[in-house]
């Protein structure tokens, strides 16, 4: 009988394989699952970072239009102290200053904008990667889903082939002891016969053709315990041939 070890270990490839493929064909799902949450997140990002864009261009259009009344507010006042040669220093000071911060809080304004924009940027371009890198997953665990299945034909072939060796050997072991059980019963036949019928040695009175007789009777009888023997063996192979051929068919 052969080592079952290495069926074993086959088995346990296989299953382990298989294990292997569901973990993979789970995750793929879980992926899968989360595309659509990802196309959504990345619309909105790019609604937004369209949102925004709007709204810069508006901040700068305003910024320009304001930048125009506080450079002519600045003009003013140095006009009319050219003009009049007198003015008051405190009060052109608190209209510097009070331009001064509104300008600041402007630039403020648009800095904030710009860095919001910068991060929605950086925030749609990590989505894209983690949707490529998805897409991709997705495309090795398909491309790894065909080999699983040819091996798991492979180990099926192989285990169907190690099921016909496992038959074939209890049917030859059958067959042996079969023919073990009849060799008793057929040595004695043969001692029987030679029993029954003693190799005499020739008496002076016997003639020559009857000698020839007696000795074509013994070979007759030899040639049907052997021909008898012959059938019995063809008997047996045809049995087991059609145990085989009925074992055959309902494996298929």
């Amino acid at each position: 009988m052969k080592d079952p070890e290495p069926s074993s270990r086959c088995e346990a490839v296989l299953e382990q394989q298989v294990q292997q493929f569901l973990q993979e064909r789970e995750l793929l799902k879980a992926q899968v699952a989360e595309v659509p949450f990802l196309n959504a997140a990345k619309a909105s990002a790019q609604e937004e970072q369209a949102r925004l864009c709007e709204q810069l261009q508006k901040q700068q259009v305003c910024c320009q239009h304001q930048a125009h009344p506080v450079a002519s507010a600045l003009k003013e006042p140095e006009a009319a102290a050219v003009a009049t040669g007198t003015g008051s220093e405190s009060g052109c000071g608190e209209t510097q200053r009070a331009l001064q911060g509104a300008l600041n809080k402007l630039q403020r304004d648009f800095m904030d904008i710009a860095k919001e924009n910068s991060d929605l940027k950086e925030r749609v371009e990590k989505l894209e990667l983690g949707f490529i890198q998805v897409s991709g997953e997705r495309d090795m665990i398909r491309r790894s889903i065909k080999p699983n299945d040819c091996q798991r034909a492979v180990a099926k072939t192989q285990h169907q082939k190690k099921n016909d060796i496992s038959m074939l050997s209890q049917a030859k072991e059958e067959m042996k002891a079969k023919l073990l059980e009849l060799q008793g019963p057929v040595m004695q036949l043969v001692i029987d016969h030679e029993v029954q019928h003693p190799a005499n040695e020739p008496t002076p009175g016997a003639t020559a053709p009857q000698e020839l007789g007696a000795a074509d009777k013994d070979d007759q009888e030899t040639e049907a315990i052997t021909f008898g023997m012959k059938k019995m063996k063809e008997r047996k192979r045809e049995r087991e041939e059609g145990r085989k051929e009925k074992g055959r068919r309902e494996r298929n």
